[in-house]
């Protein structure tokens, strides 16, 4: 009897150590309930960076006197006075540093009575007719046709000292309200003073008698080949 109960006890004993330890070829894990495996985030993949935008450099500003002008042919700077034109139309050339756009120049009012021509990008030729007296105007901001210059401001300045426009008119004209002077029938003439035009508006006498005397010879001056004709005059001791 005592012998049967050692060997249950052995048995049991046995059991538990086994339970302990395991059934071989089994892991100890087995019938574990499994983990949900968790996805690993992929990297936010970053914003593209844009390339910096380098900011457009601020144009170069020049003086006037880096236009050149000519007046008849002839070079003067263009921030002086051109005082005689010479007789007839005029022809005043500007040529620019670089290339321009027109509409920077045009905008300003040009005097309407010029014809103007671009000869090229660089270059404004402007003619003016005999009715024109006085020709001068300004310009400001002239601007290069890339943007990358400007050209603050210059002054065109020509005058005619001592004359006068001398306008025909047909009966017709002057009936029809055309009282405009045309540069076809229109001289630009060299005096201040006194002026008479012949009958049949070929010549026109210039004079003193207008004013206090300043020693000008009566002249009869061609209107077509621009020629003068000094007039004879009694000696000063006859009054």
């Amino acid at each position: 009897m005592a012998d049967r109960r050692w060997r249950l006890a052995a048995f049991f004993v046995c059991l538990a150590v086994l339970s302990a330890c395991g059934v071989p070829g089994r892991s100890s894990t087995a019938g574990a309930p499994e983990m949900p495996s968790v996805a690993t985030p992929s990297p936010t993949p970053s914003p593209t960076t844009s390339p910096t935008t380098t900011p457009a450099a601020s144009p170069s500003h020049l003086p006037g006197s880096v236009v050149r002008m000519s007046v008849n042919g002839v070079d003067h700077p263009v921030t002086s006075e051109v005082r005689d034109a010479g007789d007839g139309p005029v022809t005043i050339v500007l040529t620019f540093p670089f290339a321009v756009d027109p509409q920077s120049v045009e905008r300003w009012g040009l005097p309407r009575s010029a014809t103007k021509t671009w000869v090229d990008d660089r270059t404004l030729r402007l003619v003016f007719p005999n009715t024109e007296t006085s020709l001068g105007f300004k310009i400001a901001q002239t601007q290069s046709a890339s943007g990358d210059a400007i050209i603050d401001y210059f002054v065109v300045s020509v005058t005619f000292p001592a004359t006068r426009v001398v306008s025909v008119f047909t009966v017709a004209n002057l009936l029809t309200g055309g009282n405009v002077p045309q540069p076809s029938s229109s001289w630009r003439v060299r005096s201040a003073d006194g002026i008479t035009l012949s009958p049949d508006a070929k010549r026109v006498l210039i004079y003193d008698g207008l004013g206090p005397a300043s020693g000008q010879v009566p002249t009869f001056i061609d209107l077509d080949t621009r020629k003068g004709t000094a007039l004879a005059q009694p000696p000063a001791g006859d009054g």
